[in-house]
């Protein structure tokens, strides 16, 4: 038999490391006779055959038999075969080693106020989206992207999107965190377009094309022509579908208007005055005396003065059958100045009529209110008619004799029948303007002017002592000529007294407040007389700076007759909704 070679546990490891001390069985001398022919069985152990030998725990084990004892553990005698063969130890298979990665830190959740939505404009009103830190850096997780509240993509980094006029708002969200929104608006339509007024003068009976040149946006969601109304407010002439270019015939304030998205305050806004001439009216204003601002006058023969007296006057009247009787009220208003408040109209006949028109046109009749509806006409007994076109008042006496119209603030239009006899502040109507300053309604005192003597007998010391102060007609009335009126030929303009009505406008140096409407009178007394010389204009107002008819018609109604839903004549959605 072969000798036994003592196994070392040193050559089985395949991965030598520091063997830990272990107490082992004494072995015999090789050079002593050997007690067996075999090998002996050497047992397993679990210590001896791990590569990396860790310390154990503990554990409590039953005792094991000592294998070198003969008399506990008597060595079996050798088969045939084991004495016609060698036996080998059989070696433990080397394990694995096994390691264990350290655990990975836990990341602090990502907050709202960490993220940032950025959007890259791509041109053509597309943008591209992406969910980041505020740091600048990009986020290490996917997010994922909401149009409003409708979800748009998850579990992305970014996204391309195009502008909307309907949902503009995007944020991109994630399980701890929501970004601020942003919005992602169509770009502007009126980049490159300048908004400009183009004017058109033409004859009653001809027409003329207004047309927007250019195309600096793709298709919008709207673009046409509209119409200025006579009160506020705009009406689209130009049909439901978009269009370029319309052909008008009537007098007006035109616009070209082209949104991106509904409701958009940026817009493409063109404008266009048109102005007709009805060739057919002749150039006479000889008969129509206007009274107007703070207050200023012009009489029926021409002459342009200003009074401030704050009383009750005589201010047209029949002057052969004493008839009618029109007296106007003057009250402090304005920057130290007196206007127009209301006036009484006085008419003697079979239906003998006294009624007060006031601001906000309100008629007091015999202490009762009373107000006529647009395009209603009303009659005061058999010789007083009265209608209401959304800015006049309009007063007619005996069929035509003499007529009064009324804005409802601070101006008022006396037209009489060219050469009546009439007396008061319109003068007389003789057709000479010389004596139009001289007439008394009773005899003048010392230091009273010509229109002292035409109050109703009030204080004197209030009502008196005020000078009469003709306007200068030096003026070029520049301040008159934008927009529509400047398409009005010079011989019209000096026809019209544009110099005084200018003079007039100048007393205002402020242009805030009542200010602006007592200047912008001046502006409709000279437009009235453009009228009567046969030219048709509507909303001179926009280019000049001045009020519209409609707020015109509401600062009367708030400083003069206090009207109610109930009884008004008309609805005023700012006071009323």
């Amino acid at each position: 038999t072969m000798p036994v070679i003592p196994t070392d546990p040193k050559e089985t490891d395949p991965k030598p490391t520091e063997e830990p001390e272990k107490k082992t069985d004494p072995q015999p001398d090789p050079t002593e006779p050997k007690a067996a022919t075999t090998m002996p069985v050497i047992p397993t152990d679990p210590k001896e055959t791990d590569p990396k030998p860790t310390e154990e725990p503990k554990k409590k084990t039953d005792p094991q038999p000592d294998p070198t004892d003969q008399k506990t553990n008597p060595k079996p005698e050798p088969t045939e075969d084991q004495k016609d063969s060698t036996t080998l130890p059989i070696l433990p298979e080397p394990t694995k080693k096994i390691t264990i990665p350290p655990p990975t830190p836990t990341e602090p959740p990502i907050r709202s106020d960490d993220v940032e939505l950025v959007a890259e404009d791509l041109g053509n009103d597309r943008y591209r989206l992406r969910c980041q830190l505020k740091s600048g850096e990009s986020l290490s997780i996917s997010s994922s992207f909401y149009n409003g509240d409708e979800l748009f993509a998850e579990d992305v980094s970014e996204v391309e999107v195009e502008a909307s006029c309907s949902e503009p708002a995007w944020t991109c969200r994630g399980e701890t965190y929501t970004s601020d929104v942003v919005l992602i608006e169509p770009s502007s339509i009126t980049e490159g377009v300048e908004s400009t007024v183009s004017n058109y003068f033409i004859n009653e009976g001809e027409s003329v094309s207004l047309a927007f040149e250019g195309d600096p946006f793709s298709v919008p969601h709207s673009a046409g022509f509209y119409r200025a109304s006579r009160i506020s407010g705009l009406a689209k002439i130009s049909g439901d579908e978009n269009a370029y270019n319309v052909e008008v015939s009537e007098a007006g304030r035109y616009y070209f208007i082209a949104r991106r998205c509904p409701g958009d305050t940026k817009s493409i806004n063109i404008g266009y005055n048109v102005v007709v001439k009805n060739s057919d009216v002749p150039i006479a204003t000889g008969n129509m005396c206007s009274v107007f601002g703070d207050p200023n006058v012009k009489t029926f023969d021409g002459i342009f003065y200003s009074y401030n007296g704050p009383c009750t006057y005589v201010l047209a009247m029949d002057g052969t059958n004493f008839s009618w009787f029109i007296y106007g009220m003057f009250k402090d208003c304005g920057d130290g100045s007196a206007c127009l408040s209301d006036f009484t109209v006085i008419h003697y006949g079979p239906t003998s009529q006294n009624l007060q028109i006031k601001r906000g046109f309100g008629i007091n009749q015999n202490g009762d209110m009373v107000g006529v509806r647009e395009g209603e006409e009303k009659m005061f007994g058999d010789d007083i008619r009265i209608t209401f076109d959304g800015i006049y008042l309009n007063v007619d006496i005996e069929e035509g004799a003499v007529t009064l119209s009324w804005d409802g603030l601070s101006f008022l239009r006396i037209t009489v029948a060219e050469g009546a006899p009439v007396m008061g502040l319109c003068g007389n109507n003789n057709g000479d303007p010389n004596d139009d300053l001289t007439s008394n309604y009773y005899k003048r005192g010392e230091g009273e002017s010509f229109a002292d003597t035409w109050s109703l007998g009030q204080d004197p010391d209030r009502c008196r002592q005020h000078p009469v102060t003709p306007l200068a007609t030096d003026q070029d009335g520049n301040e008159f000529s934008d927009g529509a009126l400047s398409l009005i030929p010079e011989e019209s303009r000096k026809a019209a007294r544009i110099s005084e009505y200018s003079v007039a406008a100048g007393h205002y140096s402020s242009k805030a407040g009542l200010n602006n409407y007592l200047r912008c009178a001046a502006y409709r007394a000279y437009v009235e007389e453009l009228k009567a010389l046969g030219y048709s204009i509507s909303r001179y107002d926009v280019d000049v700076g001045c009020p519209s008819p409609g707020q015109v018609r509401l600062m009367g109604v708030e400083l003069g007759c206090p009207w109610t839903k109930d009884n008004a004549p008309f609805f005023i959605p700012d006071l009323f909704d």
